[in-house]
Parts: C-alpha cells; structure tokens; sequence
C-alpha cells in the first residue's frame, strides 16, 4: 500500500487566541512507497511523532490530508485503518503471557482458535520467539519484550506499519541487533513502513529514505547515502553525522577557493555565480592529515588540540593556521591500531579529498551561526 500525506498541518492550543497556538507540523507533503520502509528523522519537537501520529489516527489534522492508497483516512477510527504500531514503551499488558499478548488482536476481532494457533506458530517463530509462548513479560529481557511487541503488529497483517521510536529502551549493543532484524522482517513482509527516531545512526541504517524533519517541516527527503554526501542546507549536513563547515569562494563553474586553496569540485549550486561566497563542507573522514610534509599538494596547516579514540577511528581536533575558518576543523583517520597516531600539539599538513567537497546554496554571512 502506498501512503501519501498532502499538506497536512497539526495546530496545538488554543483557536481562539492565535498567540497561544502552536504550529508542530507545517504543510508537510509525503510519498512512502509500497514496501518502502522510511523513517521520520529530527530533533525532539521536530514534529515527527506528531505526523506519526496523525497517520495512525490518534491525532486529527488541523488541515490536509492523510491517504492510504486511494482512501482517504481523516475520519477514519484508528482501527480500521488497517495500521499497526510498535510503541516505545511496547506496551504489551503485563499480566499475559507472550503467546496471549501477540494473539490479543486476533481474539479481539474474534478469530475462530484453529486459525490463530495457524497464525501464531508462523509469527512466533518469524520473530525468533519459539519455546517463549508461555513466559510473562517480567520474565524478559528488553529485546524480546520488543519481539512480542513487533509480533503483535505484524501478526494482524497490516497495510502500514508504524513505529515509534521502538528501540529507545534498549542498550546500544541490542539496539542493533534489533534493527538489523527489524529491517531484515520488513523486508521479508514488504509492509509499508513508517519509523519515527531521533537516533541518526539508526535511521541511516534501517531506511530505504530517510525525511529530516526540523520545526514543523521537511529539510529534506532522501536516501542515507544521498543525505550524508549531498545535504541540501546546513542543517541536515549538520545534523546527519559531523561535518566541517567552511567559506568558499566561487571561481568558475568548477572551482572554488577556500583559504589560498583552488579545489577542483564536483558541482557548483545552479543558483551561485562566480564571486559568491558559499558554504562547503566536507566530511571529517574526507581530510587527510600528516607530520610531513609529502610532494602532494596540501591546503594548510594546523596543531592538533584534541585527540580522542572512538574505536574504528580516531578523531582529531585541529586549530588551522593563517585561515578564514571560522572553527577548528574535525579529522577522522581510520585504522588507528596500524596508523601513525598523531599527539596533541603536534603541527600538521592537511589534505581535502576534493571529490568529497559539496557545496551549499547558503551564503557564508550566516557562517558564524552554523
């Protein structure tokens, strides 16, 4: 099933006094695809759960539309839109046992007993449940809590499927470990979903495309690889992962200057001309340091203020010398066990990988701000 929002607005407060009413979601348009699993991305009061909510019926739009398929869904009852939720707090009852909590749908909608025992063995044993059936919830551990609560969902067999913010609860080592199962069921399913999370990592993990939200609106609509190499504004660059961010000069249609640096670039902003000053940024990983100076060209120099192990990689904090950049720059070098470790205050020589550089149609005046 495919899933389409059309302008939808959701006001807070009053009606009467505009001043005490508050916009959370603002004339949001949306496309999920059947099969599509997308997830909602923001910082808290981003209005994503707001928008969630709106498509499960559990809030009513001030203004716009909410379609499923064809149909459209603004009056119709949460339950019989035929969408399922997987809660944060998994909302299972406690005094059921897990094979009682994941067939409460089904006997509430009357199922003959032959037919769920048919439903139940296949879902219980798809969510990796099998020998549980028995056990109450204060006999789990988080991650099958979670399991319970997603074969409660998908055992009703929905056309959407919603989540919101389900793993928050859980450690970080199970926290993926359930999202690589998550994404490997709904797969298998092909169930429309919608996920709700503030957690980027998990949102570039588990989503075919992820929606950055941010005050109401959409920033932008993408694939994870599209939203980390190619942000369309600032905030979702700095919102997705690190970044450095840095003033840049247009040259020509190929080339910018930053600091004393020409840098061949990818692709110049259609609405910047020769002598703007834009944006740039550039990944942390995409800038490579040493303590010699080699035959490539380097694009300055700089003294190392802060180095801190991050397992995989070891990032540095580096104050560049004779610059225009307004912050120091963030440096990411992989491999730590086998390379070179650099020690604070050491002085360096810095590389960009000119190919990584993207530039944004934002004029550097608000640099300071970013």
């Amino acid at each position: 099933m495919e899933l389409y929002i059309k302008k939808i607005v959701k006001d807070f407060g009053s009606y009467d006094d505009p001043s005490n009413r508050v916009r959370a979601v603002d004339r949001v348009d949306l496309h999920v695809k059947e099969g599509e699993l997308i997830t909602l991305l923001g910082p808290s009061g981003c209005g994503k759960t707001t928008l969630l909510r709106m498509i499960a019926g559990f809030e009513d739009p001030t203004e716009g539309d909410v379609f499923f398929g064809d149909r459209r869904v603004n009056d119709v009852a949460p339950n019989h839109r035929n969408a399922t939720m997987v809660f944060q707090s998994y909302a299972i009852f406690p005094h059921l046992n897990v094979y009682e909590n994941i067939a409460f749908g089904l006997r509430l909608k009357k199922m003959e007993e032959s037919k769920i025992r048919e439903k139940m063995e296949g879902v219980i044993d798809l969510v990796g449940l099998t020998g549980l059936e028995s056990r109450q919830p204060s006999q789990l551990s988080g991650g099958q809590q979670q399991r319970v609560a997603l074969a409660r969902a998908i055992i009703m067999e929905p056309a959407l499927l919603l989540f919101d913010e389900p793993l928050s609860n859980l450690d970080a080592k199970l926290r993926e470990q359930m999202r690589i199962e998550i994404r490997h069921l709904q797969k298998r399913l092909g169930i429309t979903s919608v996920y709700v999370t503030h957690d980027q990592a998990e949102a570039m993990s588990i989503s075919d495309r992820v929606v950055v939200m941010n005050k109401g609106r959409i920033e932008q609509v993408g694939t994870p690889i599209e939203l980390y190499a190619r942000p369309s504004n600032s905030f979702v660059a700095a919102f997705i992962g690190k970044v450095n961010f840095m003033p840049a000069k247009i040259e020509d249609k190929k080339h910018v200057r930053i600091g004393s640096s020409l840098l061949d670039v990818m692709a110049i902003p259609e609405a910047c001309h020769v002598g703007d000053i834009v944006i740039a940024t550039l990944r942390p990983e995409a800038i490579e340091i040493d303590n010699i100076k080699s035959d490539d060209v380097h694009h300055g120099e700089g003294r190392i203020l802060r180095r801190t192990f991050l397992g995989t990689i070891i990032e540095y904090e580096i104050e560049v010398h004779n610059t225009v950049f307004h912050d120091h720059l963030i440096v990411h070098t992989v491999n730590p066990i086998t390379q070179t470790l650099f020690e604070v205050e050491e002085e360096v020589f810095i590389r960009f990988k000119e190919e990584a550089i993207h530039l944004l149609d934002e004029s550097a005046s608000s640099f300071s701000h970013k």
